[in-house]
């Protein structure tokens, strides 16, 4: 019966120290460290990578931070929002965008198609942030699916204002982009001030 509760013990333990690595929504972001790989850095035609910490998005700005499987399938879940963000124009600097690429679950054969639309991406978003995660960090850090589309807008104390996981209705993009208009006017008034 003791080995009974000592196991109960353990294991409880155990699943309340993930629950604070998960991303959940009015807590900071958990860190994430992706040694192996890493930031995806353009050096004229040359690819580079160099270690990433989530403890790079900085504070005083909002960061919209992606967790996404290189699928097809992903990418027209988070067009709807990949539209509408291109579409706003946003000033260079108004929110940090963070993408973390679980390349674990890249199909087999496809990482140089993903590389090089990557490049492209960063070539038109040189500002914006790929992390290129080649073993499932992301997941374990943030407790996340392998294969889920995370989207979490991070304010800029580095709290974590809203959490979506899944494909993006309407309903969802217009909530993210709402929110994320009023992080950049908060930051913009704190900035002013």
């Amino acid at each position: 019966m003791k080995q009974l509760q000592k196991f109960f013990l353990i294991a409880s333990l155990g699943f309340s120290s993930l629950s604070v690595l998960a991303l959940e929504q009015g807590q900071k972001l958990p860190e994430l460290a992706v040694d192996n790989k890493g930031e995806f850095v353009l050096n004229g035609d040359k690819v580079d990578y160099r270690p990433w910490n989530s403890n790079q998005i900085t504070t005083g700005r909002p960061a919209l931070v992606f967790h996404l499987p290189p699928r097809l399938s992903t990418e027209s879940m988070i067009n709807p929002l990949r539209d509408r963000l291109e579409a706003e124009n946003y000033a260079e600097g108004a929110f940090q965008s963070v993408t973390v690429i679980n390349l674990k679950e890249a199909m087999w054969g496809t990482s140089g198609m993903i590389l090089s639309r990557l490049s492209e991406d960063k070539t038109k978003h040189p500002s914006a942030t790929f992390v290129i995660d080649d073993q499932n960090r992301g997941v374990k850090a943030w407790d996340v699916g392998a294969r889920d589309v995370v989207v979490a807008l991070v304010n800029t104390e580095g709290t974590i204002t809203h959490l979506h996981t899944g494909e993006l209705s309407a309903d969802d993009v217009n909530t993210i982009m709402s929110l994320l208009n009023e992080q950049i006017a908060k930051a913009d008034q704190l900035a002013a001030n």
